[in-house]
């Protein structure tokens, strides 16, 4: 049965029957190679969205910070015309 089934059937037919069965030493490493592949693209795929969120959240922040020093700016403005106009009537 091993002859007449590829790799990918096999690997198909003992996942469904949970069963295990001997592969070739070529096998090994073909399987060996894209679990590799695949752990390699499933942590660069988290490490761009790790990026993308950081990215994201500096973005926000940034934006957050101007409206803070815009808003305290103006607060300031606010209070030295109030001090100005208080000395001015004084």
């Amino acid at each position: 049965m091993n002859d007449e089934l590829g790799l990918s059937e096999r690997l198909k037919i003992a996942k469904h029957f949970a069963a295990s069965f001997e592969l070739d030493h070529d096998e090994i490493i073909l399987v060996d190679t894209a679990l590799d592949q695949l752990r390699c693209n499933e942590i660069m795929r988290d490490d761009a969205e790790a990026l993308y969120w950081e990215k994201r959240f500096k973005k926000t922040r940034s934006a957050t910070l101007n409206i803070l020093v815009g808003f305290t700016a103006l607060n300031a403005l606010i209070v030295a015309v109030l001090y100005g106009g208080m000395y001015w009537l004084m």
